[in-house]
């Protein structure tokens, strides 16, 4: 008789930096990949992806957040299942120290040139994650280049190239 094995509840959405900032430089580098993607509700994919810097480059160690952004962090951690890890993980996003206006300003031309995706669309609604491949190509395709009108002698010329039959005919 097999076991059925529950898949673990994967919070879906955009990962808030500021847990990107948690994964990377707040957790022991010795903590394990899967005990931290159970931790903050994500894949072992991600967390690896995270912590070997293949993606959001942009947050360093000397980032500080906005409120705002805590308070994102913790609206998404909020949506794990297992609340005993959202209250420690709310409680280390608690402890972040808080952005000064400049601080701000700096991080958010970092993120805007490193090609960093918002979070959030105009009128404040979350943006799913996946749409930066889902887009369209911004490449036009090659129209097909419009056949030559070909005068009828010089098809007659192309042709004469060709052996005929009675040539190839040889008994």
């Amino acid at each position: 008789m097999t076991e059925v094995v529950k898949k673990p509840a994967i919070i879906r959405g955009r990962i808030a930096l500021a847990i990107v900032f948690l994964i990377r430089f707040v957790e022991p580098a010795e903590a394990g990949t899967k005990a931290l993607a159970e931790k903050y509700g994500t894949t072992v994919g991600k967390i690896d992806d995270i912590r070997k810097n293949r993606n959001f480059a942009y947050v360093t160690e000397d980032v500080k957040f906005t409120e705002d952004q805590v308070k994102e962090a913790v609206t998404y951690i909020s949506a794990h299942e297992d609340a005993d890890h959202a209250v420690v993980v709310t409680d280390m996003l608690n402890e972040l120290p808080i952005a000064t206006a400049e601080e701000a300003e700096a991080f958010a031309s970092v993120k805007r040139k490193a090609g960093g995706q918002p979070r959030t669309d105009a009128e404040g609604n979350v943006i799913q994650s996946g749409g930066g491949n889902r887009q369209k190509s911004g490449k036009k395709k090659a129209e097909p280049e419009a056949e030559a009108e070909q005068d009828p002698d010089e098809v007659a010329e192309i042709g004469t190239d060709e052996p005929a039959a009675d040539d190839l005919l040889d008994i």
